[in-house]
């Protein structure tokens, strides 16, 4: 069983709580079995999951950042949001970066990273 960078922080969070996997589930409000399957990467992870998780489990703002992020590093699919009057042009960039981003070489996504982490305004 390979457990997802989310999931291992989920249970790393757990057990260090003494907080058994039913006890989580239910105040999550999901089956033991499905509360396992997200863990293990069987299941993806709900868009609420790492809130109720966060909640659940008590984490600290730290933590929870950490959660949620391990949340986005685990997901198998990311969904762009746009403004419904975003140009036509920016649809098409998204659409063909995420058609292509599966067969670019890894010094090409450097770069793209480079780029976008150099481009963030804070």
């Amino acid at each position: 069983m390979k457990l997802t960078p989310f999931g291992k922080l989920v249970r790393h969070h757990r057990l260090h709580k003494e907080i058994a996997l039913t006890e989580m589930s239910a105040a999550v409000g999901v089956s033991t079995a499905f509360a396992s399957a997200v863990e293990t990467g069987v299941k993806r992870i709900p868009n609420d999951y790492p809130t109720k998780v966060i909640a659940a489990l008590d984490l600290t703002p730290r933590e929870a950042e950490e959660l949620r992020e391990a949340a986005e590093i685990s997901a198998s699919e990311i969904k762009i949001l746009m403004a419904k009057n975003a140009p036509r042009s920016d649809r098409e960039v998204v659409a063909m970066f995420a058609r292509r981003f599966n067969n670019l070489p890894a010094d090409t996504k450097l770069s793209i990273r480079t780029l976008l982490e150099d481009d963030v305004v804070e």
